[in-house]
């Protein structure tokens, strides 16, 4: 758990491009927006660069996370 709650906490605090620097390279990510899961070395960038779309369709407003990665 150690890993994720920094995941999580730098990806409050710093963005997607922070939080994808402590991912581990066994991440399994299942979310609700599609694809569900994601999972090895590249799960948690391909997740944070797919996480602003369905915000977007939903019409969610953009958080920190949602800023890009580049």
């Amino acid at each position: 758990m150690a890993k994720a709650n920094t995941f999580m906490d730098r990806l409050n605090r710093g963005g997607a491009k922070t939080a994808v620097a402590t991912c581990a390279s066994r991440a399994f990510i299942i979310d609700e927006f599609p694809p569900h899961l994601r999972q090895g070395p590249a799960a948690c960038a391909y997740w944070a660069s797919a996480w602003p779309a369905p915000d977007d369709v939903h019409g969610l407003e953009e958080g920190a996370a949602d800023k890009p990665l580049g």
